[in-house]
Order: C-alpha cells, then sequence, then structure tokens
C-alpha cells in the first residue's frame, strides 16, 4: 500500500501531535519517596515533620528538644512577654517539579481525517519548582511547659 504525500504529512503530523499531547502532564519529585519530606537547608532545623504531630501542649523543653531536636532560634523570656520564651522550627520540603503551559503559541495543523489545514494553540511547557516552607513557633511558659503552639505554611514556586 502506498500512500500520497498529502496523506502520509497528515499522518505523520497526527502521529506527532499524539506523541506532544501524550507526554503533557507530568508531575515528578526528584529521587524521594512520598514519606520522605524532610530536608536539612541553610536557615532550616531539619527535623522529622512527623515528629511535630507529636507535640502536645504541657510538654517539658527537654522532651520537644528530645523529639524535634534544637530549635532554630531561641527568643528569651523578657518583662514584656511576661517570661515565656519562643522556639522557632523550620521545615522544608522536598521540591516538586511539575510541567506547566505558561503560554500558548499558534501552530500549522493539519487534521488527519479531513485533510484540511489550519492552526491550533498550542501550550509552550515550563518546569515549575514547588517548595513548601513550615514555620513552628512554640511558646513555653516559666515552668518550662509547653504553653502554645502555632504554625505557618509558605508555598513557593518558581520557573
Amino acid at each position: 500500500m502506498r500512500l500520497s504525500t498529502p496523506r502520509l504529512l497528515v499522518t505523520l503530523s497526527a502521529s506527532a501531535l499524539i506523541t506532544f499531547l501524550g507526554g503533557c502532564a507530568t508531575t515528578s519529585s526528584p529521587a524521594t519517596s512520598a514519606g520522605s519530606t524532610t530536608t536539612k537547608v541553610a536557615g532550616s532545623s531539619g527535623f522529622d515533620r512527623e515528629s511535630a504531630k507529636r507535640l502536645r501542649i504541657g510538654m517539658f523543653k527537654t522532651q520537644v528538644i528530645d523529639l524535634l531536636g534544637e530549635p532554630m532560634e531561641i527568643t528569651p523570656s523578657t518583662v514584656e512577654n511576661e517570661g515565656h520564651e519562643t522556639w522557632t522550627y523550620l521545615h522544608t520540603t522536598e521540591p516538586v517539579y511539575r510541567e506547566v503551559a505558561i503560554e500558548l503559541e499558534e501552530v500549522a495543523y493539519v487534521d488527519p481525517v479531513t485533510g484540511i489545514a489550519r492552526t491550533i494553540l498550542d501550550p509552550r511547557q515550563e518546569m515549575e519548582r514547588i517548595t513548601v516552607r513550615e514555620t513552628y513557633t512554640l511558646v513555653f511558659n516559666q515552668d518550662e511547659l509547653l504553653a502554645d503552639l502555632n504554625y505557618d505554611s509558605t508555598t513557593s514556586r518558581s520557573r
């Protein structure tokens, strides 16, 4: 069976489009499993995030250190904060990478069924890096017991 030149171009265009569109949506994390989220980075406490889930109000400072390790920052007690000491822990996740469409560009396309040439909008892909930075702020009272626990999370995306 011999294909004519226009029919051959239509078939090749269709197979190239299918190959391209088949690989558009990918999400990956470089060499990490789903449960491994701890990264020791500059300015990070580098503790195991699962350990932070076991924090409870009323724990002693020594129990917190046994659980999370040394804090990144300690703000000592003063008269203004009524004898409360504040500890700060930071946790940064492994970056996750995914492809995102950042703009659409017009591309020539030949319909494989009808053979009609036209233009279509084709997404231009770029890799995006997603990192989550969590801050745990622990407040201890004058009896060295955990009196308050605050949590904040910031997600950063960069290309």
